[in-house]
């Protein structure tokens, strides 16, 4: 079209839609997996994408998906989602079985962290995947693998699989405005689940940066109210491992509004990296009638 956009296939999947993922299968097959509440909870429709061409698959998982890279290797996570009472605990891996999926083992995550807003890395350069995330506060944490001491001897230890917070950051890099209103009993009174914000771990060569929103939070309570509904600014900000915390590497200049998306890539094939800012700039919820902008910066990196 004149926006230099290309509308490939529309699909009626109803419902309010949460997110979309991108999984490769073990025969190198890619799906796209759209989760979306219904009347009452999550579900999950495939898309399936062959040769170019899309089309809609079932819509028979009733949890919200999302895949992650997991030492190298795609994985696809599952939670249950239900209006009354938000996000289920139990984060689970999704075993391909057939033509689809089944439940696996459980994926262990420290208490209160659902299926948004976490990567797996090696970011301290240690040889083991760190777990990377934003708590609901906007603070930046660094969790590593417990290690439970031997029984005798004293000397060295083994990991247990659960985790251990080994940093924090010591500012909030703010939260977000994408979050869903708990409906259908008394006890959702008031009450709203967050889907937290992306962040990216980038790599080069050895190095990883974390590309992750900075965003300043405007009202009369600003970063005290108990759930922000508008914005006054924001940034992309890089950060890195100096082998004790994560420092701020690179940031964008600050947009006036919210913050309310980005991508990294070399999108112009120019051998440099860009990164893509999505800005509504009212600073509140994109809806229809306000102006939003779409703006692009060169990153040295």
């Amino acid at each position: 079209g004149d926006n230099g956009l290309k509308k490939m296939k529309t699909f009626d999947t109803s419902g309010e839609n949460v997110s979309m993922t991108r999984f490769v299968h073990n025969d190198g097959k890619t799906e796209f997996y759209v989760s979306r509440l219904g009347t009452n909870q999550a579900e999950t429709c495939k898309i399936d994408y062959v040769k170019g061409e899309l089309s809609l698959g079932s819509c028979e998982m009733k949890h919200l998906v999302r895949a992650i890279e997991i030492n190298g290797k795609p994985v696809l996570l599952g939670q249950e989602f239900r209006r009354e009472w938000g996000f289920r605990k139990t984060v689970f891996v999704l075993k391909e079985e057939g033509a689809g999926f089944s439940r696996g083992e459980d994926f262990i995550l420290p208490d209160g962290v659902n299926l948004y807003g976490f990567e797996m890395a090696d970011i301290t350069g240690d040889g083991a995947d760190e777990l990377l995330l934003i708590d609901d506060n906007g603070y930046f944490k660094i969790y590593e693998k417990k290690v439970t001491p031997f029984e005798k001897g004293g000397l060295g230890g083994i990991k247990d699989g659960s985790w251990a917070k080994a940093w924090q950051s010591t500012e909030s890099y703010g939260t977000t405005l994408n979050a869903i209103d708990l409906e259908g009993s008394a006890d959702a009174i008031g009450k709203f689940a967050l889907i937290k914000n992306r962040f990216y771990v980038l790599t080069d060569g050895e190095n990883k940066t974390i590309a992750i929103k900075k965003l300043i939070p405007g009202g009369i309570f600003g970063a005290k109210a108990a759930r922000a509904n508008v914005f006054d600014k924001g940034s992309v900000v890089g950060l890195s491992w100096d082998g004790a915390a994560l420092d701020e590497a690179w940031a964008t200049k600050d947009v006036k509004g919210y913050l309310a998306d980005f991508a990294i890539g070399d999108f112009d094939n120019d051998g440099a990296k860009e990164v893509i800012l999505l800005v509504v700039e009212s600073g509140r919820k994109l809806v229809k009638g306000q102006k939003s902008a779409i703006l692009s910066y060169k990153l040295s990196l």
